[in-house]
C-alpha cells in the first residue's frame, strides 16, 4: 500500500538515513565509489549497468538561481514582497550550493506519492525518472518540501541528515524552486500535458508562502 501521510512523516528518518529501497525493478548501488551507479534487471535475472544519462544537481541547481532573475515577470502567481527583497542574495546562495561536486546518486523527486510503506516496514522508493547526480542532503530536504508550507518545516530541516545546510540555503532552496514553477506557469501557460499548470501554480503558492515564512 502506498504511504499514508502519517506513514510517509513517520519514516522520513528512514529515508534520512538510507534505509530504503529501489523498486523491484530496478536495484541501485551504493558504495564509497565516487561514482553512483544505476543497475536493472537483464532478461535472464542479472543485474546489469543501465544505460541511463544522469543530470548532476549543477545544472538544475542552476536553473532554480537563474529564476530569481525572472522574479519581476512572474505573473501566474502572487511572489511576496520579502522574496523579491532578498531575490538577489538568496540567487547567490543557490549558487554556491549549485558550486559543490556531487557524486551521490540521488532520487530527485521523494515525496509521499512516491513512497511505499512495506508491511515489512522497509521504504520503498519508486519512480526514478528523475534521478540524478547530487549532495547528500538533496532527498533529505525534497521529503520534507510537502510541508514547506507548515511550520513543521522548520523544525524538520534542523535534523542532522541535512548536513551542513543553514537556514538561508534551505530558503533559497524553497524559493528557487517556487519562482522557477511560477515562472514556467507564465511563462508556458499553453503547453504541457493536462493538470501540469495547475499543478505548477499551486506548488509555486505553496513554496513562495513557506519563504515568506521564512523570511519574515
Amino acid at each position: 500500500p502506498q504511504c499514508k501521510r502519517d506513514d510517509y512523516h513517520a519514516a522520513l528518518s528512514d529515508v534520512a538515513n538510507g534505509a530504503w529501497c529501489p523498486c523491484p525493478s530496478l536495484q541501485v548501488k551504493f558504495s564509497t565509489h565516487p561514482r553512483a551507479e544505476y543497475w536493472n534487471h537483464d532478461r535472464n535475472g542479472d543485474l546489469k549497468p543501465a544505460d541511463v544519462a544522469l543530470l548532476d544537481a549543477r545544472t538544475r541547481l542552476e536553473a532554480w538561481a537563474a529564476a530569481f532573475d525572472h522574479h519581476d515577470a512572474v505573473r501566474a502567481v502572487e511572489v511576496p514582497d520579502v522574496v523579491r527583497a532578498a531575490a538577489p542574495l538568496l540567487r547567490d546562495r543557490l549558487k554556491e550550493l549549485a558550486a559543490h561536486p556531487s557524486s551521490r546518486l540521488v532520487h530527485w523527486d521523494i515525496r509521499a506519492d512516491n513512497l511505499i510503506l512495506r508491511p515489512s516496514g522497509e521504504v520503498v522508493a519508486i519512480d526514478w525518472g528523475q534521478a540524478g547526480l547530487g549532495p547528500g542532503w538533496l532527498d533529505p530536504l525534497l521529503a520534507r518540501l510537502d510541508r514547506a508550507g507548515d511550520a513543521w518545516f522548520d523544525d524538520a530541516v534542523l535534523s542532522p541528515s541535512l548536513g551542513d545546510l543553514d537556514a538561508d540555503d534551505v530558503t533559497s532552496f524553497v524559493a528557487g524552486l517556487g519562482l522557477l514553477l511560477g515562472w514556467r506557469a507564465t511563462m508556458h501557460a499553453d503547453s504541457g500535458p493536462a493538470g501540469l499548470q495547475e499543478f505548477r501554480i499551486t506548488e509555486a503558492r505553496r513554496l513562495l508562502a513557506g519563504a515568506r515564512r521564512r523570511l519574515s
